[in-house]
């Protein structure tokens, strides 16, 4: 069985079609997503802003906040990253998700 960091790993290699180092691939998911920064810190950040999405920029609060969003107890628990065309995903409040260019996607 996969740990929940091998299945985090997975899904940024599906989200961005790479296959290098955990980093290296959630840094390829997240300019997938428009992230501009190639500052892996603040690239991730960003990454976080935009799927929550939130204005914080403490990655760790970040992390936090966006797995709670994701319906677990923390960053440790989460062993998926849905994908960004995942039709099947909302957040656990029910809230659509709204892309960096200001459209929205309704997952209801």
């Amino acid at each position: 069985m996969a740990t929940n960091q091998e299945g985090k790993h997975a899904s940024f290699r599906s989200i961005s079609g790479t296959s290098g180092s955990y980093n290296s691939d959630w840094l390829a998911a997240a300019i997938t997503l428009g992230v501009t920064s190639t500052n892996f810190n603040e690239a991730i950040i960003e990454w976080l802003q935009i799927r929550i999405p939130s204005t914080n920029t403490n990655i760790n609060e970040l992390l936090q906040e966006y797995a709670e969003a994701l319906g677990f107890n923390s960053w440790d628990d989460v062993n998926e990253i849905p994908g960004i065309l995942d039709t099947d995903y909302e957040f656990q409040d029910g809230t659509d998700y709204e892309f960096q260019d200001g459209t929205t996607f309704d997952f209801n």
